[in-house]
């Protein structure tokens, strides 16, 4: 098991901060945003604020936060594991 896995809201809100994505901090669940990935105009990228799962609609796209880091800081998945690992400060965990 990753420390993935057991990401909080607040963890998964600083990580959408971190990226700059928009967002309604009150809202809970699936939220539909300008892609982070690609530019846009009318927002069609939804994000689970409380699993960090997302969907980007206009392209078909899916994943979960790791992948999403990886794709918007242009850097493997294995730097952004570490990179999401200190923004969020877990200590102690291995990469799975």
């Amino acid at each position: 098991m990753s420390f993935l896995d057991n990401l909080t809201t607040i963890d998964i809100q600083t990580i959408l901060d971190e990226l700059g994505t928009t967002f309604d901090a009150n809202k809970k669940g699936w939220q539909t945003v300008l892609s982070p990935i690609r530019e846009e105009s009318n927002p069609s990228f939804s994000i689970n604020i409380q699993n960090g799962g997302w969907k980007d609609h206009g392209t078909g796209e899916t994943g979960g936060i790791l992948m999403l880091v990886s794709i918007v800081k242009s850097i493997s998945t294995a730097e952004a594991y570490f990179w999401i690992k200190d923004l969020v400060h877990v200590q102690g965990q291995s990469l799975n």
